[in-house]
């Protein structure tokens, strides 16, 4: 992922960076009712409060145009925070459900539009598969996929907080200037590195575990997003659970999963409709 310097005018740091769907997700569960108003329920404890969560900010903003009440269960399997797009994926497949009960009629430009209001990774989950992500999420492009083989991701059960990871990168001056072409180097078919890795695995120690076991075996590992994730290039699934196997005994306390790549778009929806 290539960082570019801060935008004066919006704050953000625009980006050039390949984002890839994989078989792991959280499992959102819609059940309509006819009487109005909105429930959340999620098996995760720090997302029992349903007004700091982004299913409920699309439900508030929309509430108007939503004619029926909802109640919904959110089975939390991606690690919250751990820079893999979990609240993201949800928040648009959240919005293509409700395009579609509600009839709304919206284009996927359209959803991707309204998706931005929500997170600037959320326009990518309606496209999903391989894209190229550019400026703050607003400009998709698809793309063959880097890497055909699996990845084992690993996340060492902290909290990495994206704000404090680009305070650091501006202080160190690591930013690119915005006439810098970084497609070129992202298409090319090597998965490429990410600028923020230095500061995160800089300020994190814990991932100095990590290399400890992985670097003999001759695996490199790579920064998802601002962290606190990172992947593991494998052949299949065979062998990434092998090795999970041997990091698992040797990492206690962190969290392993095998995951393969998968098309767009990157969200599945189980609802009842009755």
């Amino acid at each position: 992922m290539t960082v570019f310097s801060t935008d004066p005018l919006t704050g953000l740091h625009p980006i050039s960076s390949v984002f890839q769907t994989v078989s792991l997700a959280d499992h959102l569960a819609i059940e309509t009712q006819a009487s109005p108003g909105f429930a959340l329920h999620t098996n995760h404890p720090d997302l029992q409060e349903s007004t700091e969560n982004l299913l409920y900010k699309i439900y508030r903003d929309f509430k108007a145009d939503i004619p029926f009440g909802l109640r919904i269960h959110l089975d939390k399997r991606i690690p919250l925070g751990g820079g893999l797009g979990g609240g993201s994926g949800n928040a648009a497949g959240f919005l293509a459900y409700l395009n579609d009960a509600c009839g709304w009629g919206f284009s996927l430009s359209g959803l991707i539009d309204i998706g931005m209001r929500y997170g600037s990774d959320v326009p990518f989950f309606f496209l999903g598969g391989t894209a190229l992500v550019e400026g703050v999420g607003e400009r998709l492009s698809v793309k063959k996929p880097a890497y055909n083989g699996c990845f084992v991701l690993a996340n060492p059960g902290i909290h990495v907080g994206t704000p404090g990871v680009f305070r650091a990168f501006d202080k160190l001056g690591l930013g690119c200037s915005a006439d810098f072409a970084a497609s070129s180097d992202l298409e090319g078919g090597a998965l490429g590195e990410n600028d923020l890795a230095p500061v995160v695995f800089r300020d994190y120690p814990v991932y100095t575990q990590l290399a400890s076991v992985l670097v003999p075996l001759g695996f490199p590992f790579h920064l998802s997003g601002s962290g606190a994730t990172v992947f593991v290039p494998v052949l299949d699934v065979g062998s990434g659970s092998a090795l999970v196997a041997q990091l698992t005994p040797k990492l206690p306390g962190w969290w392993f999963s095998v995951v393969e790549s998968v098309p767009g778009p990157g969200y599945r929806i189980s609802s009842d409709l009755s």
